[in-house]
């Protein structure tokens, strides 16, 4: 009977390894199998769904498709210079909150249906050609596509049929404060890399960050014991939230909710109560968003 035990949990854990595995809906961190349900930590071959909140810290983060349903969030606590590797499409119908020097890696195509606020993305191993659809709001401080073509030694990068000027490298950087949408691909001595296809239906989405990044400063002082204060400005009247998350991406407090008039303006946020760790503030201003990151000590 012990083997036998032993044998359906070697087949269970066989058929997980290459299936799908979804998030419990209090999610958790990425390699504790509590956030799993069946409690086995995805792998390269497995999709995944996230169905609550998980955070990625650590090293070797790895799956193949990766869903993140509405109301959900991906996001990372950990400052060093770790990653997640997707080797199939990711769908971000939620949150995707990767910032400070984490890298995310996909392989396949993006959509974006959700809000998508990154450090740094890379498109640096696939050969098959990739398509990212942006329907919601999408920040990046770094987007990287590579060549990928072996063998390479000269390169010309192509926007819409185009020679980019200047853009000989193996890799090309896409400019957060333009409107990058159209299609990319490097001619080089031994070949065509594969073609990125940047499709925004979203009016102005390219601008994003640009527009939205500096409207929000960093919170002063910072780390702070009990009290910081949050400046922003606005260019107009606006609609606008400012909300605060802990680490787990719960709303724990909402400064600022409605119509505010353009201008300067400072919020004094009151994290006594609070325990020490890191916080997120989230400005959301007419329908676009910008975070960043606080820490409280005591």
């Amino acid at each position: 009977m012990k083997n036998f035990i032993m044998l359906c949990m070697l087949l269970l854990s066989a058929v997980l390894s290459f299936g799908q595995i979804t998030s419990t809906s209090s999610g958790g961190y990425w390699k504790d199998t509590s956030t799993w349900i069946g409690g086995i930590i995805p792998v390269d071959t497995n999709d995944v769904v996230i169905d609550g909140n998980v955070i990625l810290d650590g090293y070797g983060h790895a799956c193949n498709n990766l869903t993140i349903n509405s109301g959900d969030t991906l996001y990372n606590i950990s400052t060093s210079s770790n990653n997640l590797k997707i080797y199939g499409n990711i769908l971000n119908n939620g949150t995707v909150l990767v910032k400070a020097s984490y890298t995310l890696y996909p392989y396949g195509d993006i959509v974006n249906n959700g809000a998508w606020d990154t450090y740094s993305t890379k498109l640096e191993y696939g050969t098959s050609d990739e398509l990212i659809e942006i329907n919601g709001p999408f920040t990046f401080t770094l987007f990287r596509i590579n060549a990928n073509v072996n063998g390479a030694g000269s390169y010309q990068w192509y926007k819409d049929g185009q020679a980019i000027s200047g853009a000989t490298g193996s890799r090309y950087y896409l400019h957060a404060d333009e409107d990058y949408a159209g299609k990319y691909y490097c001619q080089t001595d031994a070949g065509d890399s594969r073609k990125v296809t940047i499709v925004n239906k979203t009016t102005g989405i390219g601008n994003h960050q640009a527009i939205i990044d500096r409207l929000l400063s960093q919170n002063y002082p910072n780390p702070f014991t009990a009290q910081t204060h949050i400046p922003f400005k606005l260019d107009k009247k606006s609609n606008v939230h400012l909300v605060i998350y802990n680490s787990l991406g719960q709303k724990i407090a909402e400064p600022v909710s409605g119509t505010l008039n353009a201008g300067n303006h400072k919020v004094t946020f009151d994290g006594s109560s609070l325990q020490p760790g890191i916080y997120f503030y989230r400005l959301e201003v007419d329908g676009m968003s910008t975070t960043k990151r606080m820490v409280i000590l005591k």
